[in-house]
């Protein structure tokens, strides 16, 4: 495993109501890109995430533990710039 590859991204729901996840996308967009091409999109799976709770979304080599909610897979992240969205449609198709 490479060092500095083990990458995740924890979402926190602060509210008392359980968030719907399903049919809304996770997209990474490097500073090269604009908001219609995002590096890599992502639809979370049918899932929900719970009032007080965290929803854990595993990138690149993640070594598995804690058990993530969500694996993107080999995707990585910049280690200099870029963004994070969550999109309630897919922003490659988004007008």
């Amino acid at each position: 495993m490479a060092q500095g590859t083990e990458e995740f991204v924890e979402l926190y729901n602060q509210s008392d109501e359980p968030i719907q996840l399903a049919g809304k996308y996770l997209s990474y967009f490097s500073a090269s890109r604009d908001w219609n091409k995002p590096y890599f999109d992502k639809s979370f799976p049918t899932s929900t995430l719970l009032a007080k709770s965290y929803y854990l979304v595993s990138l690149g080599d993640y070594p598995g533990e804690p058990d993530p909610d969500f694996d993107i897979g080999n995707n990585h992240l910049s280690d200099k710039n870029g963004s994070v969205g969550i999109f309630s449609c897919d922003p490659k198709i988004a007008t």
